[in-house]
């Protein structure tokens, strides 16, 4: 799918920073601008359910209660090997079956973090394996940012991730990092979602950058 057919399916905007040591590509998708329904063709649906829905008179992407699975919705350009997504999400608790929330990069074998309120933590995986973990407090029904950002530094690839209250500052210091052994693929970004408490999961104001390497 070309640039242009993204642009007009999800009303993005595209910004290019003329820094030359990191030139960035930065995609903010608009959900606002997204009729109620199916979500666009230009995005591919891994697994789960995924539509656009209105909370009063903002629109955002709703993950179904139903199929429980651990889904992922693919939206956004291919990015090159280093990046950074984020997003608000938020999701309910059901008696004693907690959902798990999360983002992903480079595609469903690529870097993810994602909440996992049943365990009181946060994790950054690699494909389906664990790699960091950190303690974290989840509270039902409120918005939280997510952000994972993947990156070399001083010759070393390494994966970030932050978690805050979205109507909190963004927090200086990552909660999770951890070293990559080699540079990530080539892949789109994800929102991820597990509705195990049988309620629907709720995401906003993706954004996605793209990083050119140091």
């Amino acid at each position: 799918m070309n640039l242009a057919r993204c642009l007009a399916l999800f009303g993005c905007l595209f910004m290019l920073a003329a820094a030359a040591e990191t030139p960035l590509t930065q995609v903010k998708i608009n959900f606002d601008d997204l009729p109620v329904g199916p979500v666009p063709a230009s995005t591919m649906v891994i697994d789960g359910e995924f539509r656009i829905t209105a909370i009063g008179s903002n629109h955002v992407l709703e993950m179904q209660a139903e199929p429980v699975a651990d889904g992922a919705l693919l939206l956004g350009p291919t990015l090159p090997g280093a990046g950074r997504i984020s997003a608000k999400v938020k999701a309910e608790k059901s008696r004693r079956a907690f959902p798990r929330l999360g983002l992903g990069l480079f595609g469903v074998s690529g870097l993810k973090v994602r909440l996992v309120p049943a365990r009181h933590q946060v994790e950054l995986l690699h494909g389906e394996s664990v790699i960091a973990t950190a303690p974290f407090e989840w509270k039902e029904n409120v918005w939280w940012s997510m952000e994972l950002d993947v990156r070399a530094r001083a010759g070393q690839w390494l994966a970030t991730a932050r978690v805050w209250e979205a109507d909190a500052p963004r927090p200086e210091q990552p909660a999770l990092t951890a070293k990559l052994d080699a540079a990530p693929g080539a892949g789109r970004a994800s929102v991820l979602g597990s509705p195990y408490a049988n309620k629907v999961i709720h995401f906003d104001e993706v954004e996605i950058t793209s990083v050119a390497a140091n």
